[in-house]
């Protein structure tokens, strides 16, 4: 039954509305309202599917499945990728493609980065080095923890994690240093070495 013969006056303008489920040309909503009692001969609006929906806030920090089921069930097409990510904990989602809030066609694809965790960086070889070259090498990637003599000059003697381990970026490299020492027994300020006379 038409609203016509329900009494009611369609009105000549309809109008867009975005919708994640109403296919599109199809109605969504009118105003008034259905189901509310008017008058006969009230004009109704109606709201026409543009086919258009918005990809919806929030998903971001959210674990994997929460979001790949809400994007289901409003009938995306989520595709899974992976990414490192300093911010957001292993298996949760860093970002959605296209972005939170974009308007997009129904049943569009959307693609889910999800964290893998920290990135991996490997741990340089510092033996040898003096803790200000450490400082330098290490750059942001790494902390610096000594034990021992911490001035810039004290050479590395020992290092945790060993050269070349795999660890998150950001982690901590503990070393020992200890200022080194020039030889002079004598005390004389040649080195040590004396010479004798004839």
């Amino acid at each position: 039954i038409s609203l016509e013969k329900l009494g009611f006056k369609v009105s000549a303008v309809t109008k867009t509305a975005d919708s994640a489920t109403i296919e599109k040309d199809k109605v969504v909503s009118t105003d008034p309202a259905s189901g509310t009692s008017q008058p006969k001969g009230t004009t109704i609006t109606l709201y026409i599917s543009s086919g258009m929906t918005k990809v919806p806030d929030g998903l971001v920090g959210q674990p994997k499945d929460t979001v790949l089921d809400k994007l289901s069930s409003m009938k995306f097409l989520p595709v899974v990728e992976q990414e490192a990510s300093d911010k957001v904990e292993k298996g949760s989602v860093t970002r959605v493609s296209p972005g939170s809030g974009e308007l997009v066609l129904q049943g569009s694809q959307i693609t889910v980065y999800v964290s893998t965790g920290k990135p991996q960086v490997s741990v340089p070889n510092l033996l040898g080095n003096t803790i200000a070259e450490a400082k330098a090498t290490l750059g942001s990637d790494f902390t610096l923890k000594v034990t021992g003599d911490a001035t810039d000059d004290a050479v590395i003697e020992t290092q945790d994690p060993a050269v070349g381990t795999q660890v998150d970026k950001g982690s901590t490299i503990s070393v020992t240093a200890k200022k080194p020492t020039t030889e002079d027994p004598d005390n004389n300020g040649n080195g040590g070495t004396t010479t004798g006379g004839n």
